[in-house]
């Protein structure tokens, strides 16, 4: 893949996508930088998760959503079965692709631009012969909760992090 040149902006343009791509590892700075203006999330701890999706190691995979040079959003998942702790429903994950992380820029939310990456997401999984993706998310991310709802999640335990935090772990299966 070439290496494109691409611009974190705040835009109010309309959030049309014209390309979603995998992020290689000429492109870590934008994953980097594009989850820091919606995560809010330290510099450190982003280098070093980025790095591993820009390596494809351990079947992990990234894709950006873009409207030309415009990064609206981002879906980190990877294909290996590495579980939370405190999960017990471990058995019902069995052959699923976990769904790392999804984020989208506020001024391109509700737009479509995360069921998008969720579409280019299960192409690459069902590639690995997955039959369904699970995550797990916050109870208070109400945001969360109903875009996973709607796009056929079914929650199939609740339980608390290491920190203490209550969160829901889901599951949704492909159609065949």
């Amino acid at each position: 893949m070439e290496n494109l040149n691409f611009e974190i902006s705040k835009t109010n343009e309309a959030a049309s996508i014209t390309s979603i791509v995998e992020v290689s590892p000429n492109q870590t700075g934008l994953l980097i930088e594009l989850r820091k203006d919606i995560d809010n999330v330290d510099d450190e701890k982003i280098k070093k998760e980025a790095g591993k999706y820009s390596q494809k190691k351990n079947g992990r995979i990234a894709f950006i959503a873009m409207n030309y040079n415009h990064p609206l959003g981002y879906l980190e998942a990877k294909d290996k079965e590495e579980f939370p702790e405190n999960i017990k429903a471990k058995d019902k994950l069995n052959n699923l692709a976990h769904l790392a992380r999804i984020g989208v820029k506020v001024e391109a939310r509700r737009k479509g631009v995360a069921k998008s990456l969720l579409n280019k997401a299960q192409e690459w999984a069902l590639k690995r012969e997955k039959i369904g993706f699970w995550l797990d998310y916050r109870q208070d991310n109400i945001t969360a909760a109903k875009f996973y709802k709607n796009s056929g999640f079914i929650n199939i335990q609740e339980y608390e992090d290491k920190k203490g935090i209550k969160r829901f772990l889901a599951i949704k299966k492909f159609n065949s």
